[in-house]
C-alpha cells in the first residue's frame, strides 16, 4: 500500500506539473497572441469571412485582447493612394465571432466594434470633408443584413449619433456615393439615383461648409434602412438641432428640424430657425432623380440676415441704399427644379414696416405677390408713409428681374414728389428741386421705373418710362412763380422729365402749357424748354409776387411764351420767341415804361399817367436776349412805341417813342401829324437797366430851331440817369 500513495503522488506532482505547464503554454500563447498576433491562418480565415460579407479590412497586425477578443488595429478602407477616393481609418476594430460555430472550428464574424474611427471624403485633392472620432457597434446577420448600432462621430463641429439596418449591405459598394466623385458635367448619377455630378454637389456642399462655424450643443441624429440591391429603397429618418452656429458671420441662436428621405423624396416638415429677429419656419420636398422641388415658408426676416448672403455687386451696392428698423413679414409657397432656378414659381404676402430708400421714409408697405421666369409681380400693393398722411396703392407693380426695372399698372395715391425724387437718386433730387408742390399732389402712376444703377452707384434712366397724372389741383411754385391750383401730366421718359396738358391759376388767370427737362444734362444746371399760353392775368398780383411788393401796376395780361432751349444755371442759353397783350392797365410804375410820364405831364397834367387801353408786342430771344419791334402801349392821348432789346439780366438797349393824340377819335391822324415833332422829340434811346434805365433824347438839339416855345428844355424834364423812376 504504501507504494501505491506512493505513486499517486507522484502521478498527481506529474499532472500538477503538466497543468502549469499547459496553463503556462497557453499563457504564453495569449501572450504571443495579443502581443506578437493571430497566426497567418486564424487571420487568412477571418479575412475570407469578412470579404466575403462585403468587408474588405486592411490592418498593420490582428490580435488578440484579452477582454474584447479579436482586434484588428491601424485598420483602412479604400485606396489611400487615388487622391480623390473615400477612406476609412480606425484605431481598432474589434471582431464578433460566433463562438458556436467557433466550437465547430469554424471562424465566423458576426459583428465589428468600432473605435477612433475617421471617414475622408474628399469633394476635390485639396478639400475634404471628415467624420471624426467614429464610434459604432455593427451586427451582421442572415441575407448579409448589417445592423448599426451605437453609432457616434463628430462632423465639422456637429455631433451626430446614427441607427440603422441594411440588407444585402455588401451591395452598397456600388452606389454612385461611394465611388470617385464625377467630374463636372458628366451626367453621372447622384446616390439616389439622381443626375447632376455627385462631385458638384460634395464641392458645393463642403463650399458652403467652409462659410459656417457650428456650435458645440449641435447634433444630428439618424435612423437608416435600405436594401443594398435597390437604392431607391432608401429610407432615412433624422433630426437636426443647431446653437451657437456662426453662418457668414451671422450667429444662429437656434435651428431645429425633422427630416426624411424615402422614395428618393426629401422631406423636412418643420424646419424652425432663429437668428436675432428672424423667425422662419420652413416644410417642404425635394426629389432627388428629377431634381424637383416645393415647400412653404413664412416668418419674419431681418435684413441683417440677408445681407452677408448678397454676393453680387449690384445687390450688394442696392442693398446699401436700403435700411430697415423693423423685419420683413414674409408667407412664401414655392416650386422649381434645383438645377434650373429659371424654373422658380413663388406666391405669397409680404408686409414691412418702418424703412427707408435713401433716406426717404416709408411707414408701411404690404403685397400679395407671385414669381416666375426672373420676375416678380405684386398685386394690390399698397404703401403709407408720414403717419398715414401719404399713400400709394396700385392694381399690380412687375419687378423684371432680369430686365431690373419696376413696372407700375394702375398706380394711384398721394406722396411727395420730391420724396420719389430722392429715392431715385441724389442727381434727380437735385434736378426736381426747383418744382416745388406746396401740397401733396394726387396722381394716377403707371409706367417703368428703372432699377439698374452705374458704377457710382447712380440709377441708369435711359428706358424710363413713368407717368404720373396729376389729377386735383395743388398748389405749385417754381423761382418767384406760384400757383394755388395746378394739374396735368408728369412724364419721366428716359433722360427727360415731360410735363404736359399743364393748366394752372395764375393771379387771376389761366395758363396752360407744357415743358422738358433734361436730368442728365451734362456740367451745371438742367437744361429745359417749356410752352405757356396764358389769359387774363392780374398783373398787379403778378408783380407783387415777382417784382415788388410796393408795385402800382394794373392789367389783364394774356399771351404765349416759347422758350426753345435754357440751362436753369446760365441765363446766356435761354432761346424762343413769345407774344404778349394787355389791357385797361396802368404801366407807369416801371421805370422803363414810366420814361416818358414826366414829359407829358408837363404837356397837360394827367396825360403821363393815363390808364393803358391796350399793350402788345411779339418778340424773340436768342441767348438770354429779348428783341422787339412791336411793342405799342396805347392811351387815350399818347400812344407809346418800343423796339430794341432787354437781356435776362434787365440790361436795356432800346428806343421809346410818344405819338400825342394818336387815339383822338376822327383827328387822330391829323392831330399826330400836326404833332409829330413834338413827338420826335419825345424820342429817347434808353440804356441801363428795367429798374434804372438812362434815357438819351435823340432829336433835342435839331428841334430847338422849331419854334415851339411852350416846350422848353425837354432835357431837363427827362429822368435823370442817376436817379430811377419807379
Amino acid at each position: 500500500m504504501p507504494g501505491f500513495w506512493r505513486q499517486c503522488r507522484l502521478t498527481f506532482r506529474w499532472f500538477r506539473r503538466a497543468v502549469w505547464l499547459a496553463v503556462l503554454a497557453v499563457l504564453a500563447a495569449l501572450l504571443w497572441l495579443n502581443r506578437v498576433g493571430l497566426p497567418d491562418f486564424v487571420k487568412t480565415s477571418l479575412v475570407a469571412d469578412l470579404h466575403a460579407r462585403g468587408v474588405a479590412l486592411e490592418f498593420s497586425r490582428m490580435r488578440l485582447h484579452f477582454v474584447h477578443g479579436v482586434v484588428t488595429e491601424n485598420v483602412r478602407l479604400g485606396q489611400p493612394q487615388t487622391p480623390d477616393s473615400p477612406v476609412f481609418s480606425a484605431r481598432e476594430v474589434r471582431l464578433r465571432l460566433n463562438y458556436s460555430e467557433l466550437l465547430h472550428r469554424r471562424l465566423q464574424v458576426d459583428g465589428l466594434v468600432l473605435r477612433d474611427g475617421k471617414f475622408t471624403l474628399p469633394p476635390s485633392p485639396t478639400n475634404r470633408l471628415a467624420l471624426t472620432n467614429l464610434q459604432a457597434e455593427l451586427r451582421f446577420g442572415t441575407n448579409d443584413t448589417w445592423t448599426l448600432d451605437h453609432f457616434s462621430a463628430h462632423f465639422h463641429g456637429v455631433r451626430i449619433l446614427f441607427s440603422g439596418e441594411v440588407t444585402h449591405a455588401p451591395e452598397v459598394r456600388h452606389w454612385q456615393l461611394f465611388s470617385a466623385p464625377a467630374a463636372s458635367g458628366s451626367g453621372a448619377t447622384g446616390p439616389a439615383g439622381g443626375t447632376g455630378g455627385t462631385g458638384d454637389v460634395l464641392r458645393n456642399f463642403s463650399d458652403t461648409l467652409a462659410t459656417i462655424k457650428f456650435g458645440g450643443q449641435s447634433q444630428l441624429t439618424l435612423r437608416l434602412t435600405a436594401d443594398g440591391n435597390d437604392v431607391r429603397s432608401l429610407a432615412l429618418r433624422g433630426e437636426l438641432v443647431l446653437a451657437g452656429t456662426v453662418a457668414r458671420g451671422l450667429a444662429i441662436d437656434r435651428l431645429r428640424t425633422h427630416f426624411l428621405y424615402s422614395n428618393q423624396v426629401w422631406r423636412v416638415p418643420d424646419l424652425n430657425l432663429t437668428q436675432a429677429r428672424t423667425r422662419l419656419r420652413l416644410n417642404g420636398e425635394v426629389d432627388t432623380t428629377t431634381r424637383n422641388f416645393r415647400g412653404r415658408l413664412d416668418g419674419s426676416l431681418d435684413a441683417a440676415s440677408v445681407r452677408p448672403f448678397l454676393t453680387t455687386s449690384n445687390a450688394v451696392r442696392g442693398f446699401q441704399h436700403l435700411s430697415f428698423h423693423d423685419p420683413l413679414a414674409l408667407t412664401l409657397a414655392a416650386s422649381g427644379n434645383l438645377t434650373d432656378f429659371r424654373q422658380l414659381a413663388a406666391g405669397g404676402r409680404l408686409g414691412l414696416k418702418d424703412f427707408a430708400i435713401r433716406g426717404q421714409t416709408v411707414d408701411t408697405l404690404a403685397a400679395d405677390f407671385t414669381y416666375s421666369n426672373l420676375t416678380a409681380e405684386f398685386f394690390h400693393p399698397q404703401i403709407s408713409r408720414a403717419q398715414g398722411a401719404q399713400t400709394f396703392a396700385a392694381e399690380k407693380l412687375t419687378l423684371d428681374l432680369a430686365g431690373q426695372k419696376l413696372i407700375f399698372a394702375g398706380g394711384a395715391g398721394n406722396v411727395d414728389p420730391i420724396v420719389v425724387g430722392r429715392a431715385i437718386g441724389p442727381k434727380t433730387a437735385v434736378a426736381m428741386e426747383p418744382y416745388q408742390f406746396l401740397a401733396i399732389p394726387t396722381a394716377q402712376v403707371n409706367g417703368l421705373v428703372p432699377l439698374r444703377h452705374d458704377a457710382e452707384g447712380e440709377l441708369v434712366i435711359d428706358d424710363a418710362d413713368l407717368r404720373f397724372d396729376i389729377v386735383g389741383d395743388t398748389p405749385f411754385r417754381w423761382r418767384k412763380f406760384e400757383t394755388p391750383r395746378i394739374r396735368g401730366t408728369i412724364h419721366w421718359l428716359g433722360n427727360y422729365l415731360v410735363i404736359t396738358n399743364a393748366v394752372a391759376e395764375t393771379y387771376g388767370g389761366q395758363t396752360r402749357g407744357w415743358g422738358k427737362f433734361d436730368l442728365k444734362t451734362p456740367g451745371a444746371g438742367t437744361e429745359f424748354s417749356f410752352f405757356m399760353s396764358g389769359t387774363n392775368t392780374d398783373l398787379h398780383r403778378m408783380g407783387l409776387a415777382l417784382w415788388s411788393s410796393t408795385n402800382l401796376l394794373e392789367g389783364a395780361l394774356s399771351g404765349e411764351i416759347l422758350v426753345t432751349r435754357a440751362n436753369s444755371d446760365d441765363w446766356r442759353t435761354w432761346n424762343g420767341l413769345g407774344a404778349l397783350k394787355m389791357r385797361d392797365g396802368l404801366l407807369w410804375n416801371v421805370p422803363i415804361f414810366g420814361l416818358l410820364s414826366p414829359l407829358l405831364n408837363k404837356l397837360t397834367p394827367g396825360w403821363g399817367n393815363n390808364r393803358a387801353t391796350e399793350a402788345a408786342g411779339q418778340f424773340t430771344m436768342t441767348n438770354g436776349v429779348i428783341y422787339t419791334d412791336s411793342l405799342k402801349i396805347h392811351t387815350a392821348l399818347a400812344q407809346l412805341a418800343y423796339y430794341g432789346t432787354v437781356d435776362l439780366a434787365e440790361n436795356v438797349n432800346a428806343r421809346v417813342t410818344a405819338q400825342l393824340m394818336r387815339a383822338t377819335p376822327l383827328f387822330g391822324s391829323l392831330f399826330s401829324t400836326v404833332l409829330w415833332p413834338v413827338s420826335k422829340a419825345f424820342e429817347c434811346k434808353v440804356t441801363g437797366t428795367l429798374g434804372q434805365p438812362r434815357p438819351t433824347p435823340v432829336y433835342i438839339p435839331k428841334l430847338l430851331l422849331v419854334p415851339l416855345h411852350p416846350i422848353q428844355s425837354l432835357e431837363e424834364l427827362l429822368p435823370s440817369s442817376d436817379k430811377p423812376k419807379g
